[in-house]
């Protein structure tokens, strides 16, 4: 397997991933439907020409997915026992069909697990990147990541060497990159044009700190979920596509793709909180991962509104803070994932 195994990664390294993608209108949508998204902001033509932006956008857990996945060949490839979770998730910059992205990765910082003395963890900061050297998104993630195993010869791999002087960044979820955020969203001039397009979600006014909404939406994740998606951002990671190695494995069967749940457990949300109702989807503090996911699963999504306040930039929005837990069929909360939107206010008629 041509990953690297705990040992290799120092803090410091930089990795710039060789495969690029073209954004296109049947990832898009593609994408919406494999994780029940039917966001307007993504799939209809006629809405998105009446928003800031004037045209869809790419789905951002699609854009996630894909900064997320092209790391694998040259880092974790059958070295890494799970995905632990994300914090910091920033969509920095608006991604649109043609869009051509392409992803580098920083190595932040690395400790032993306290649980098991065969790997160790290891701190990634992914970045996605645009045709134009834009940073469309921001990531910090934590993986497991398994030691060199005893007699194996690793004299031929050569990693990239740390910068010098490299200091390891803070790895926090207080939210300063929102306002950040949330302004470069705001560049773009003019209202929406909300009187001809009919919404179904809440507006700002109605996202109460303390609501619970459990969604009607419950879904069977099957293998070919796992298998499209996993092959529509370029992972090959083995715990999800290869069922022998998997056999293997702690787990003893494919995971899902941890990306694609996240997608879905946004997606699932939309149609009760955010359809046609927001701006954008500013980001995710902390994504967590309790318990795997394995083909068959049926996930349900309980959303919370944690935080609302008005927008700081935007006087036609405020900003609100959920809490997306999902649920599998036992009852355990399988995704944990706090996330930040801009909301539009209600329209004065």
């Amino acid at each position: 397997m041509p990953g690297l195994y705990y040992e290799e990664f120092q803090p410091g390294q930089i990795f710039d991933h060789a495969t690029r993608r073209t954004m296109t209108e049947m990832d898009n949508v593609l994408m919406c439907a494999l994780t029940a998204n039917p966001q307007p902001l993504c799939i209809d033509a006629e809405y998105a020409k009446g928003t800031v932006f004037g045209q869809r956008l790419v789905n951002g857990l699609f854009v996630f997915g894909f900064v997320a996945g092209v790391p694998v060949p040259d880092m974790t490839l059958g070295t890494t026992l799970g995905n632990l979770g994300f914090e910091d998730v920033k969509f920095t910059k608006p991604v649109f069909i043609g869009d051509t992205v392409r992803a580098r990765t920083e190595i932040t910082a690395k400790r032993e697990s306290k649980k098991r003395s065969d790997s160790g963890i290891v701190f990634f900061r992914h970045y996605g990147i645009n045709q134009r050297d834009e940073i469309v998104l921001q990531a910090d993630r934590a993986g497991l990541m398994l030691k060199v195993p005893a007699g194996l010869d690793r004299s031929g791999v050569n990693p990239p060497a740390p910068s010098v002087g490299y200091q390891s960044p803070a790895r926090s979820v207080s939210g300063t990159g929102t306002a950040k955020v949330e302004s470069a969203k705001s560049q773009a001039a003019g209202p929406l044009n909300q009187e001809k397009n009919a919404t179904g979600g809440l507006h700002f006014e109605d996202c109460r700190e303390g609501l619970v909404i459990e969604h009607a939406i419950h879904r069977t994740v099957t293998e070919t979920d796992n298998l499209m998606f996993s092959a529509m951002t370029y992972n090959c990671a083995p715990l999800h596509i290869d069922a022998e190695y998997s056999k293997g494995s702690i787990f003893g069967q494919r995971l899902v793709n941890s990306m694609y749940l996240i997608g879905l457990v946004s997606g699932i949300t939309v149609i009760e909180t955010t359809l046609g109702t927001t701006l954008a989807n500013v980001g995710y503090e902390d994504i967590q991962f309790p318990k795997p996911v394995f083909h068959g699963d049926t996930i349900r999504v309980r959303t919370e509104i944690v935080k609302a306040r008005p927008s700081k930039s935007r006087s036609d929005c405020g900003v609100v803070t959920f809490r997306h837990v999902g649920i599998n069929q036992r009852g355990e909360e399988v995704c944990i994932a706090l996330r930040t939107g801009l909301m539009l206010l209600r329209p004065k008629h």
